[in-house]
Formats: structure tokens, C-alpha cells, sequence
């Protein structure tokens, strides 16, 4: 038997894996990843070597009121990185503009108003880039995660707010582990273990 602990939540809940059973363990070398400059230097560096775009300073000029989205707190964006130096291009390009910062908290409702995942993908994939609606992106990606698998979520979420985003609810890994070999339905499963969660790619 195998034991592992997966984080959840701000601790770690453990697993185990049958004798035979275990494909794999995916690590991933994030942590030890040293970048050749700092956080700083390298949105800086960013900032000022666009790609495709005019700089922000350029932009900013003869603008009277500018607005800067920043993510919320969902999403692992070092914002007190990037803010302050956003905000002092834009007042090297323009001093007395009134800047105002809107934090994108998101609103997710795509999946609740269409039941149909294919139809869905149909509706994303026919629109023009000037007609993206709020969260496309990230409804995109997981719609065509849905369309080929299915997806065990282990969360402390209300079990129809997930079985809404067409998964099945589970509220241990223990849990989704079990569910996941009844749907698979053969003795013979094989399962691959993630311990470091989202920071891991993995590419068949």
C-alpha cells in the first residue's frame, strides 16, 4: 500500500494507493527553479519591452482617466510586484492622469446557464475576438477538459454547485479515489499520483 499526502486546504489530506495500482508520481522541479533576476527586474524588463504593443506610458499620454484590472485573490498573480510598476509607468507617461484599480473578481455563470458542454464549445469557438465575454478563457479550458474526461472534484463546495460545472462531487481525495475506480470499472487501474498539485504540467 502506498501513502501519500496531497495538499487541501491549508493542510494535506493523505491517500492510498492499492499494492500494483500506482503508475506513477509526478514532482515537479518548480521549487528548485532559480531565475536569473528578481521578481522586480524581471516585470520591469517586461514593462519596458513590450511585445506587440506601444508602451505603457505611451499609451497612458493625454488619457484623463485610466483604469488598471488586477486579479483577485484566487489567482496566484504577485500583484505587489506588478502593481506599483504599472502604475509608475503610467505616471512617467502621464503624471496627473486619475488611475483607478478594478479588482476582476470574475463571475463564472457560464456553466449554470448552458447545460450542454458541446453546444457550449460551439458558442465559444464561433465568436470573434472582439465578442470574448467575461471568463471565456477559463470556461473554454475546462469545457474541453469535460468534453473528453471525466472530472472528480474534491472540494467543500455544495455538491450541486459542482455537479452545475458537469463534475461529479467528492469530499476527500480517499473519496474521489473510490469514485473514480467505479468509474473505471476494471480490476487492473492504474493511477497516477500529483503531489504538487497545479505547479505539475503534465502532457501525454
Amino acid at each position: 500500500m502506498e501513502k501519500f499526502n496531497l495538499p487541501y486546504g491549508r493542510g494535506f489530506a493523505p491517500i492510498e494507493i492499492a499494492d500494483g495500482h500506482l503508475a506513477g508520481v509526478l514532482r515537479s522541479a518548480i521549487h528548485e527553479y532559480k531565475p536569473a533576476k528578481s521578481a522586480v527586474e524581471l516585470v520591469r524588463e517586461s514593462i519596458e519591452n513590450p511585445i506587440g504593443s506601444p508602451r505603457l506610458r505611451d499609451l497612458a499620454a493625454g488619457k484623463r482617466r485610466i483604469t488598471v484590472i488586477a486579479s483577485d485573490h484566487t489567482r496566484p498573480v504577485p500583484s505587489r510586484v506588478i502593481m506599483p510598476l504599472m502604475l509608475e509607468e503610467i505616471r512617467a507617461g502621464n503624471p496627473d492622469a486619475e488611475i483607478a484599480i478594478l479588482i476582476a473578481t470574475g463571475l463564472h455563470r457560464t456553466f449554470r446557464d448552458e447545460p450542454d458542454l458541446g453546444r457550449m464549445m460551439d458558442t465559444f469557438l464561433s465568436r470573434k475576438p472582439e465578442e470574448t465575454v467575461i471568463d471565456q478563457w477559463e470556461s473554454q479550458v475546462l469545457a474541453r477538459v469535460l468534453l473528453k474526461a471525466k472530472v472528480v472534484f474534491v472540494s467543500a463546495c455544495d455538491d450541486q454547485l459542482v455537479k452545475d460545472f458537469h463534475m461529479i462531487p467528492a469530499h476527500s481525495p480517499a473519496e474521489a479515489l473510490e469514485i473514480a475506480i467505479g468509474l473505471v470499472g476494471k480490476p487492473d487501474y492504474k493511477v497516477t499520483v500529483v503531489p504538487d498539485g497545479i505547479s505539475v504540467i503534465v502532457r501525454q
